[in-house]
């Protein structure tokens, strides 16, 4: 049976009436509860509590820096209370070791130029060196025991010596390599020497000093047999102050 035209005309009509109506409520349903307020639409991301501040990222990369300085100041401490104690008087060398590296250790003579009483104290143990020109930079075997004076061994023999302020002035050089045979040289012949440095006229000079003596008559005996030794003829005899005393002598 034919559909009448009139109830088509009115059926159309009437569906899209429901459809508009329906979607008009979902909309008013998804927006209700924002209605008279200030939307702001913001992108998702990680809570706020897993996202750390600049200033909290600084902190942490300072404290591992602290805790890495710390760790390198706590192995240098072991480092050091693994030396050898001059209390003990001895130090046993490490591959490399030079005679003026040693000297220069804080716990030994905290002075390069001091390596002088290291090879007096040593002649015998280091007798097998080769090349005595340089001796106080070449390199030592491991192993060696050479004898450290301790700090109550220098008081002591600096307490015997007392009043003994003359010295002989062997050689004035700019040139350590200069200074170094003849310190050998006199170490080997008996004689107490140090390498004392000094300023003059602007120019630094290593002096070359032997032996410390009470009498000035004593001294100038001393030069001229040390004249003699080293062929030198511009050898004098010179009066130190306390200080000088106090820092070289008692080894």
């Amino acid at each position: 049976m034919a559909v009448p035209k009139i109830k088509f005309a009115y059926t159309m009509p009437l569906i899209l009436v429901t459809l508009l109506f329906y979607s008009g409520c979902s909309q008013e349903k998804s927006d209700d509860s924002y209605q008279g307020k200030n939307v702001v639409r913001m992108k998702i991301t990680k809570p706020a509590k897993d996202i750390k501040a600049e200033e909290d990222v600084k902190k942490e990369i300072t404290d591992i820096v602290n805790i890495d300085i710390d760790q390198s100041i706590n192995h240098e401490t072991i480092k050091a209370d693994t030396l050898p104690d001059t209390e003990k008087g001895e130090y046993v060398t490490e591959e490399g070791d030079t005679l003026l590296g040693i000297s220069g250790k804080a716990n030994i003579n905290n002075n390069p130029l001091k390596w002088t009483f290291l090879y007096r104290s040593n002649v015998e143990a280091l007798s097998s060196i080769r090349g005595k020109r340089n001796l106080y930079e070449r390199p030592l075997s491991a192993g060696i025991r050479l004898k450290i004076t301790s700090p109550e061994e220098k008081k002591r023999n600096l307490d015997e010596i007392q009043k003994a302020n003359y010295t002989v002035n062997a050689l004035s050089s700019p040139s350590l390599e200069e200074v170094g045979p003849h310190a050998v040289k006199l170490i080997e012949a008996g004689y107490y020497v140090y390498i004392a440095s000094a300023i003059v006229r602007d120019k630094a000079y290593y002096r070359l000093r032997a032996g410390f003596y009470k009498t000035r008559s004593e001294t100038d005996m001393e030069g001229e047999k040390i004249k003699k030794i080293l062929n030198i003829s511009d050898i004098w005899t010179a009066k130190i102050d306390d200080a000088e005393f106090s820092e070289f002598g008692g080894y």
